[in-house]
């Protein structure tokens, strides 16, 4: 693609022609007229102001504010941020083209707007293609270092390599490595990171802190802060991948337990949970034994609120034969693992009721 084409393509509007014989050259600015052919007559509707210069620097103000071809501005917007002379300097530089609209006599001016010029445009496109690159060798790197990671010891260090495998594949197909549509490459390679390390130190330890994922991958200065940032989203997606809360990798002092309300009869081993009033467990202790209930009706209920106005209902849990789960607005990995293990273990229940 050439100037002309690029300016035919996201500039001139349907019908509009390039007047091939009025096109004229002042001051390195090419200045194209541009027309538009009605049975009766030819009217001038825009002249374009550009220039084909190849661009090797601009300014991140100009690429935030022109990052596509369709964006164009009105001069007053453009002169808050740049002068007159700035702007002239960049027609000239093929970094903006200046579009002068006319009324329908074609003399008046009706608007002018500023757009990304061929020159920008070419220079975005490499340095985008510059950055694939960078990154597509960010990411053949990291599948090196996979290579390179212990032998799971466990059933969650097993599940989370089963992930890292998946990242993997996915990699080499070319997909998005995590479905974070909104993430910046940036963002979702420090958490393919994290998730190297903290299968590393969970091969390597049975127990460790959250300071010490990134102090014992990274092993530089400042090391132990690199996942700070990010540090509830990044535990809330590897809750989500592994289908376990991070504890049970050996991770502590996380500060956060999750609470799962019920009401209803409950058994574990020996010890029976009467369905009398709104009882809890924690994701800490789903993770480490077995579940089962006598009931018929298992409810998954959206909030507290629900569950506490149907224990409260005299006799409803009994004669209905319900044992009633709150979900509290989202299903984490602590209540997949009681409702599994419920499901997996009871012989009486017929109807699940969401």
């Amino acid at each position: 693609m050439n100037g002309i084409q690029f300016v035919q393509l996201y500039v001139m509007k349907i019908a509009e022609k390039i007047d091939d014989l009025y096109i004229r050259k002042e001051q390195g600015i090419t200045i194209l007229p541009i027309i538009k052919q009605t049975p009766r007559k030819i009217i001038k509707t825009a002249e374009l102001l550009f220039s084909e210069e190849e661009v090797s620097d601009v300014s991140t103000t100009i690429t935030k504010n022109f990052y596509s071809p369709n964006v164009r501005k009105r001069e007053s917007d453009v002169l808050k941020w740049l002068t007159i002379h700035e702007m002239i300097d960049c027609i000239e530089r093929g970094i903006l083209i200046k579009e002068v609209r006319f009324e329908k006599d074609g003399k008046t001016v009706h608007s002018i707007f500023y757009r990304m010029g061929y020159g920008l445009f070419t220079y975005m496109e490499k340095k985008q293609q510059l950055e694939k690159v960078r990154e597509e060798e960010a990411l053949h790197q990291w599948v090196k270092r996979k290579k390179s990671m212990p032998n799971a010891t466990n059933e969650y260090t097993e599940r989370l390599w089963n992930v890292l495998e998946r990242v993997e594949n996915d990699i080499e197909s070319a997909l998005p490595a995590v479905d974070e549509k909104r993430w910046s490459f940036q963002k979702t390679f420090l958490f393919l990171e994290f998730l190297l390390a903290t299968y590393k130190i969970s091969c390597e330890k049975r127990r460790f802190d959250w300071k010490e994922i990134g102090a014992a991958y990274y092993e530089v200065i400042g090391g132990s802060k690199k996942f700070d940032q990010h540090k509830k989203e990044f535990l809330n997606k590897l809750e989500d991948l592994l289908d376990a809360p991070p504890h049970c990798l050996g991770l502590v002092s996380l500060g956060t337990v999750t609470p799962i309300f019920f009401c209803g009869n409950l058994y574990e081993g020996n010890t029976r949970y009467e369905c009398d009033t709104v009882r809890s467990l924690t994701d800490l202790v789903v993770f480490r034994h077995e579940y089962k209930t006598d009931a018929k009706v298992l409810w998954l209920v959206e909030n507290r609120a629900v569950l506490t106005r149907m224990a409260a209902e005299d006799d409803f849990i009994v004669s209905t034969g319900s044992l009633v789960v709150g979900v509290d607005g989202q299903l984490r990995s602590g209540h997949r693992k009681l409702i599994q293990s419920v499901l997996n273990h009871s012989k009486f229940i017929t109807k699940i009721i969401i």
